[in-house]
């Protein structure tokens, strides 16, 4: 799966599979999507939520997929950086 960020050039790999999008950045959060690998989307924002644990890796960042009408953790993206930069807030 790729996501690539709204204002950004650079398209990132997500490096799990069967990623759940879902409508708030909660885990408790209804599941809006499952996105079949690989499906290139569009990051327009992100937002702090619930912290998502796995893989030993830990992150509370979450980014908002329009495309597919909610939010991903930012877990599952592969990039170093936990929040990822040129990607506002919202």
């Amino acid at each position: 799966m790729s996501w690539r960020a709204a204002n950004s050039l650079e398209t990132l790999k997500a490096w799990g599979t069967s990623v759940n999008v879902r409508a708030q950045p909660r885990l408790d959060a209804p599941v809006v999507a499952v996105p079949a690998a690989p499906t290139p989307v569009t990051v327009t924002c992100q937002a702090r939520g619930d912290r998502v644990d796995t893989a030993g890796h830990s992150n509370d960042a979450w980014a908002f997929v329009p495309a597919l009408g909610g939010y991903v953790s930012n877990i599952f993206i592969d990039h170093p950086d936990t929040w990822l930069p040129g990607i506002g807030e919202g």
